[in-house]
Order: C-alpha cells, then structure tokens, then sequence
C-alpha cells in the first residue's frame, strides 16, 4: 500500500493543483482581455441580462450541491478540514470552480484569493474520493489548497503562509512550501500571472516619446571676430575705430575751405 506522507504526494499534488490553477488563471485572463464570440458581443450589449443569466446558472449549480458553492465557500472547507464533510459532493471541486468562473463572467465577482481556498480544498477531497479515502486525506486537502492558490494567483510565498496559518500546519512548512512553489512554476506554463496581467488594464497607454527638434537648414555665416575675443568688444573697438573718421567728416562739411579769387 502506497505512503501516502507529505513527502511522497507532494509531487502529485503539485502536478494536479498546478495545472488546475494554471487553467483556471488563464480562463479568467482570457474572459477579461481575450475574450471574442457571439457570447462576449451580448455581455457587452446586454450586461444586466448577462448578468442575471448568470446569477441563474450559478443557482442551478448550486441546487445541484445543496448550496455548497455559494459565497466564498468557508463553511464546506472548514467541514472537511475537520473530517465532517461526509455529504459533501466528490464533484464539489468542479462545481465551485465554475461557480468562481461564471460569477467573474458576469462582472460581479465575489473575489478570486478566498474561492481559490475552497476550490482547493475541493481538489483535493476529489482526489481523496480517487484515490481510496487514503490515511493522509487531511494532508492531502491543506497541501492542495496551498498549490492551487499559489497556482491560481502565482504567489507561492504567500500561498503557503496563508494555509499553514489557517491551519497550525508548522510542522508541514516544508511540504507546503514545496507544493507551493512547484505548483506555481507549473501555471507559469499556462498563463501569466493573474493579478499583473488584469491590473494592467488600468494602466495609462504608452505615450510615444518627442521627436528631436529639426536642425537649421544654413548655418549662420562665421564672425570675423578673433577666436576667443568675446562679441561685445569686438564691437567697441569697431565702433571706436570709425569715431575719428566721422568726426572728421563732419568738421569738414561744416566749415569749407574759402574760395580763390
């Protein structure tokens, strides 16, 4: 019979939770940026009556699991970190997953970061009902929880922290920060990161940069000033030199020479 310590499935779980989480960031990634199609072009025409199709949808599925998908999910990830989820749905993973996706859709969305938790912790309770109720069902369902947050939101770090906080999981920092991590690097191959790439939609548009100011068509003629002599006294010295002259000149119009007899 298979170990089933952290050790061991940590390597599953970060296969699984990291291409779930990739999956689910590009979704929503492409909803939001990339998304085309008769559907789109009716969102953007009729958001209300998008809106309320959605609002709908989400009803039905919630129907379909008693209400376990509604809101952030707290209440079924709380019951199956303490063992008493015994009615809760294998498919509860999928359902809440698109529970998440449909209410982004419908650009009202309850948040990402809390839902991630849940739709984890219903990954892994799905893998426990695949896998035969294994001895380690509770670790199976914190480390999944870890890797398909830092998957869905690529943020390893705080990913792992965030869970062995909600569970006192000290002991099991090392698996968790394994599965973490992995699972991230895993989602990188799917999409971007999630938060960087939404926020850029609110980010000014590039402005081009100014061109450089044309260059005179001539140059202006080159002075015939001295190198070195500064322009204003060139000038004097020009001036002073033609002083003498037009005085002269003007000495002599003033008092002509007397006639010859």
């Amino acid at each position: 019979k298979r170990d089933w310590s952290s050790d061991v499935c940590s390597s599953d779980l970060s296969l699984a939770s990291g291409v779930a989480g990739g999956l689910f960031a590009r979704m929503l990634i492409k909803a939001t940026l990339g998304w085309t199609g008769p559907i789109a072009d009716f969102r953007k025409r009729r958001p209300l009556i998008f809106a309320g199709l959605c609002g709908l949808l989400i009803a039905a599925m919630g129907s379909l699991t008693a209400g376990a998908i509604f809101g952030t999910g707290y209440e079924p990830t709380r019951a199956l970190l303490e063992g008493d989820a015994s009615d809760l749905p294998w498919y509860f993973f999928f359902f809440k997953l698109a529970a998440t996706f449909v209410s982004f859709l419908s650009g009202l969305p309850g948040g990402i970061f809390a839902p991630s938790l849940s739709i984890g912790a219903g990954l892994g309770h799905a893998l426990t009902h695949l896998l035969g109720n294994p001895e380690h069902a509770g670790m199976l369902l914190v480390l999944a929880m870890a890797g398909f947050l830092a998957a869905a939101t690529q943020a390893p770090i705080t990913s792992f922290i965030i869970v062995m906080e909600m569970v006192d999981g000290y002991s099991k920092v090392i698996a968790l920060m394994a599965v973490a991590l992995f699972a991230s690097w895993i989602s990188r191959l799917f999409c971007p990161p999630l938060y960087m790439t939404l926020a850029r939609r609110y980010l000014p548009p590039a402005q081009p940069a100014p061109l450089p100011e044309p260059l005179p068509a001539s140059l202006p003629e080159a002075s015939e000033t001295p190198a070195g002599a500064p322009a204003s006294a060139s000038a004097s010295a020009s001036a002073s030199a033609s002083a003498p002259a037009t005085a002269d000149r003007d000495a002599a119009s003033a008092n002509p020479p007397p006639a010859k007899p």
